[in-house]
């Protein structure tokens, strides 16, 4: 997921401009769908370790892993589950 920009407002506010992401997320699929296949869920998990490896390496701990915070974006792929996997809403705290 693409971050463009970040930034304090006038008004203190913190702010992140992010990537449009074209999907939906790992609750409605599951709401929508029902349980992954092994292979799906089993490629779910894959990425989002990778992720919060990823992020533990640059000093960033998730602290809400969750359905809502996985993110899916549309791609051409496998037609059963056509989806790139992301994780969202990423909090900061010094490991």
């Amino acid at each position: 997921m693409e971050c463009y920009q970040g930034g304090v407002t006038e008004e203190g506010e913190l702010y992140l401009a992010m990537e449009y992401i074209d999907g939906f997320d790992l609750r409605r699929w599951l709401v929508e769908h029902g349980p992954l296949t092994e292979h799906q869920a089993l490629g779910v998990v894959r990425k989002i370790a990778g992720a919060l490896a990823y992020a533990l390496q640059h000093g960033i701990i998730h602290r809400d892993v969750k359905p809502e915070n996985i993110l899916l974006k549309r791609h051409a792929g496998d037609e059963g589950f056509p989806f790139e996997v992301m994780l969202a809403d990423l909090g900061s705290h010094a490991p």
